[in-house]
């Protein structure tokens, strides 16, 4: 029965460190271990000092712990803290993606520069104003046949972008729905409402039958947002709004601006390659930290 009521929990809520926690006779109380982020069993209890003195008790495991040490600020070391969520991209780390192919397939209906338009993690001209939302659909698809002189229909259109489409390994997918039993899991994407709506969050994006929203906590899309990677605004967006702490986090980005511009808000990172299993090198990441 011990416990904050809903005010206090709220305020204790935003102290660092004790997310999945609340606080009754002077121990901290752990509830919710996902969102907690630490090794241990919800109804744990105990107490850190700020000079690193950490007391645990856990009556589920029946395992009592005292670690003792003095050391200034040490109370949230990663000898009790560790990676609490976890940021993909899309495309190039769950979707395996073919950069030639669409730029093939734009040429043949008619858009003969879009070798200097298509790149792998950032488009350039219309594209780009469509994957940062300054333009929709329909005015994307007047500007390709008005640019191209032809009366391009639209699965013309959604024919040529899906050629970025490489693969969907569905282990990548199962994967990730285990990691979301212990961690919060995002998605920050630079996409379009193409690949999106008429894809992605469909159906069609697995075998399984299952749209991309089914395996993750939220979505942060480019087009939604009005910004695309690798601009840290769209990095500050996404944790105002989700609430991580970037220290909490781990981002895993093929693109190297990304990943760079990740280290330097204090996230932790990995740069996988085009179509790489990852899932080993995070599972070495994730016990280490």
């Amino acid at each position: 029965g011990c416990g904050l009521d809903s005010k206090r929990q709220e305020s204790f809520s935003q102290w660092f460190g004790l997310d999945g926690h609340t606080y009754g006779n002077l121990m901290r109380i752990l509830t919710d271990r996902k969102l907690a982020g630490i090794l241990g069993s919800a109804g744990e209890y105990g107490w850190e000092g700020w000079l690193g003195t950490y007391f645990v008790n856990d009556p589920v495991r029946k395992i009592t712990l005292i670690f003792m040490t003095q050391k200034k600020d040490f109370g949230t070391s990663n000898l009790t803290r560790k990676i609490k969520n976890i940021v993909f991209d899309l495309g190039g780390v769950i979707i395996d993606l073919d950069r030639d192919e669409p730029v093939r397939r734009l040429i043949e209906i008619g858009v003969k520069d879009a070798d200097g338009l298509i790149d792998s993690y950032e488009q350039k001209g219309v594209f780009q104003d469509l994957e940062t939302g300054k333009i929709g659909v329909e005015e994307f698809c007047r500007y390709l046949r008005k640019h191209t002189g032809k009366d391009l229909s639209y699965e013309d259109i959604c024919w040529a972008w899906f050629g970025f489409i490489g693969g969907v390994p569905q282990y990548k997918l199962d994967y990730i729905l285990k990691l979301r039993e212990k961690y919060q899991v995002y998605l920050l994407s630079n996409t379009n409402p193409i690949i999106q709506l008429e894809w992605a969050q469909t159906k069609e994006f697995t075998p399984a039958g299952r749209p991309l929203n089914d395996y993750f906590d939220k979505l942060y899309l480019s087009y939604e947002i009005g910004v695309t990677k690798p601009d840290r605004e769209i990095f500050d967006r996404m944790v105002l709004d989700s609430g991580i702490r970037p220290e909490e986090t781990l981002f895993v980005d093929d693109g190297k601006n990304n990943i760079v511009v990740g280290q330097e808000l204090g996230f932790h990172t990995y740069q996988p390659l085009n179509g790489e299993d990852w899932r080993g090198r995070l599972d070495e990441i994730l016990s280490k930290s």
